[in-house]
């Protein structure tokens, strides 16, 4: 599960470090953007006057309900998927960002 949250971390760097020239803003965008889906699970319990489909959608990004749930023991096969998912998802849009800057130049 770890391996898998890594893979999707690291992800989000090749977007970021794609999307921008500077390596100082391909961080901060990194760390914003893995911060903000690391703590999205603690916004379901702040804003409780949003629906429970809301907060259950907040929780099922949060990579703190996940590894909760995985150290209790539990194993579930959706962030498994998730995290594959998201991940191909994000070096696809590198990928693609990467090859419209190279026909840019």
């Amino acid at each position: 599960m770890l391996l898998l949250l890594g893979m999707f971390y690291l992800s989000i760097g090749c977007l970021a470090s794609v999307l921008t020239r500077n390596q100082i803003i391909a961080a901060i965008i990194s760390f914003c953007a893995i911060t903000l889906l690391f703590f999205l699970g603690l916004v379901q319990f702040i804003l409780l006057d949003v629906s429970s489909a809301t907060r259950d959608l907040l929780g099922y990004f949060s990579a703190i309900e996940h590894m909760g749930t995985f150290s209790r023991g539990v194993i579930d096969t959706r962030p498994i998927v998730f995290y594959l998912s998201m991940t191909v998802v994000m070096l696809a849009l590198t990928y693609q960002a990467f090859q419209s800057r190279k026909w840019r130049l």
